[in-house]
């Protein structure tokens, strides 16, 4: 874990070439399904471009995240453990798909709810963040900007293909700006999200 101003794992070469590879190029051929992110809104979710900006798989079309969720699951408690959150036993893995093109971005934001805010039946407790691209990258940009704790300067973690970021859900974050020249979608900043979350009960 960095033991600096933001809590965080950073796991380079996560899954291993040839996994990674396979991964991303089904991402690649899914180009046609993905549609506009969306946030979370008061009546429930929406698009608001001047907050985020990327696009979004729905239901992983064409996407098989088995092999991503078994790595995952594997060393959930070491990821836990690492950025300094209460062991839970994980109740559900939330995953999305997400590419980031030119000019895309996501303000600074958190991942969860209060238990007061939400009626669902679970909290997100940990994101997990894979990044995926081609080598060398078409873009630039994109880092994930983690804000500081007790008044500390925050973390710039910069994307890398088969890197892994873990993160507590409740720290406030946000993405920079993508530059992505080309203009092909294949260029664009890629990643899996994954949240780690906790059963509500009582």
């Amino acid at each position: 874990m960095n033991a600096g101003a933001s809590p965080h794992l950073i796991i380079d070469g996560f899954l291993g070439a040839e996994a990674a590879g396979r991964l991303l190029d089904q991402i690649i051929a899914a180009e046609a399904s993905f549609t506009p992110s969306e946030v979370r809104k008061t009546a429930g979710a929406g698009t608001v471009p001047q907050v985020r900006s990327s696009m979004r798989l729905p239901g992983r079309v064409g996407v098989d995240l088995s092999g991503f969720l078994e790595a995952l699951s594997a060393r959930e408690e070491e990821l836990i453990s690492a950025i300094g959150v209460k062991p839970f036993p994980v109740w559900h893995r939330e995953c999305s798909v997400v590419a980031h093109h030119d000019g895309d971005f996501y303000d600074r934001h958190i991942d969860t709810r209060t238990r007061s805010e939400t009626s669902e039946r679970s909290l997100r407790m940990v994101s997990c963040v894979y990044y995926l691209n081609r080598e060398p990258a078409g873009y630039s940009g994109g880092d994930l900007v983690i804000d500081g704790i007790a008044g500390l300067p925050g973390t710039a973690i910069h994307p890398r293909h088969d890197r892994l970021a873990v993160f507590p859900s409740f720290l406030p974050h946000s993405v920079s700006r993508v530059s992505c020249p080309s203009g092909r979608f294949a260029d664009s900043r890629f990643n899996v999200n994954c949240w780690l979350r906790r059963e509500l009960t009582g």
